[in-house]
């Protein structure tokens, strides 16, 4: 079960990132869903940090470019993690449903009630008599932004929704199981910030960021070791990695947001009364230049479990042309714009 309003036919997923413009194109044919193909556009850099568009104009201008490549179908945007927000609780009945989430929201995020909010809510009956109801909260500001953003590069935007919600899809997609109470941590390593989401019986229990990122990897390497950034980045995603040379580095990054981490996961019981599985990490993202790392790593945290790339290639159909733009980017890198497409 995939959250919130599903589309019909084609389906268009924006994810505006620091790294990069990711689009995800695809279609449905009964009841399967086709990646029909993928844009990847680079951005300069500071034109997007930690959600924030600092250019505009440079933006539309890309977005200009990439219209003529698009098919007819329905578009959605993926709106940071810093700008939105996951709020889950349990309910006994679906009844007045729309005045029980007011109620969670004023308790849960306070400081919302002084500004206009976008919201949109779901409920999953994970027990007899028992729902669990997830809404996403983001501010009308930056989801009208982004809106009248597109407008101007002439690209009509049929939805924005928040990246906790399309990262859960793309998982609850490709890994059925996690629909039913098995469950699993999904975590997007961005290149700014770090974001988590706990899917169990096909419903977000809960939901969090933290501001490290990539980037804040490859900025301890770099100082560490006197490197240039570049030759970092190589480092990272090369095949013959030398692991204990950077073992020091990457602890330090992992003690900086793991904790956190750990803290969105353990709210998931005092919320919902659902306990999180935390034996399936699934990691996207730039999780494929940390994976052989966290591997080596993970039994100096709490976090005992391993961690496994998102990856949909042989769990959905895609396109030949598609499946090698998809390999030579990282398919872990186009979850959210693929889950963002599906909603």
């Amino acid at each position: 079960m995939l959250l919130f309003r599903k589309r019909p036919s084609i389906g268009i997923g924006f994810d505006i990132g620091a790294s990069g413009l990711k689009i995800a194109i695809t279609e449905k044919e009964n009841e399967d869903y086709i990646v029909r193909d993928i844009i990847v556009a680079e951005l300069p850099e500071g034109c997007i940090d930690k959600g924030e568009i600092k250019e505009p104009d440079v933006l539309i201008d890309i977005l200009r470019d990439v219209k003529r490549s698009l098919p007819k179908g329905e578009v959605s945007v993926v709106l940071s993690p810093s700008k939105s927000a996951i709020v889950s609780f349990t309910t006994n009945t679906t009844n007045n449903l729309k005045e029980q989430v007011e109620e969670e929201i004023k308790k849960r995020i306070p400081f919302f009630t002084n500004i206009e909010i976008s919201m949109d809510y779901t409920f999953k009956e994970v027990d007899k008599s028992k729902f669990v109801v997830t809404v996403v909260v983001g501010k009308k500001d930056k989801v009208d932004e982004i809106v009248e953003l597109f407008d101007t590069a002439g690209i009509e935007v049929s939805s924005v929704t928040s990246s906790y919600v399309a990262t859960a899809n793309a998982a609850i997609l490709c890994y059925p199981e996690i629909s039913e109470h098995s469950g699993a941590v999904v975590v997007d390593f961005g290149y700014h910030i770090t974001s988590c989401v706990c899917v169990k019986a096909g419903a977000i229990i809960h939901g969090g960021y933290s501001e490290t990122g990539i980037m804040h990897l490859e900025e301890k390497i770099a100082k560490g070791l006197s490197l240039p950034r570049e030759e970092v980045k190589g480092r990272l995603t090369s095949s013959d990695i030398d692991i204990y040379s950077l073992n020091s580095f990457v602890i330090e990054f992992l003690t900086s947001f793991v904790p956190e981490i750990e803290g969105y996961i353990s709210m998931c019981l005092s919320d919902t009364s659902v306990e999180c599985n935390k034996s399936l990490f699934l990691g996207c993202g730039g999780a494929i230049d940390i994976a052989p790392l966290w591997e080596h790593l993970r039994t100096a945290f709490s976090l005992a479990g391993p961690m496994e790339i998102l990856d949909i290639s042989g769990r959905l159909k895609i396109y030949h042309e598609a499946l090698k733009k998809l390999q030579s980017v990282g398919t872990g890198r186009l979850i959210p714009a693929i889950g963002a497409s599906l909603v």
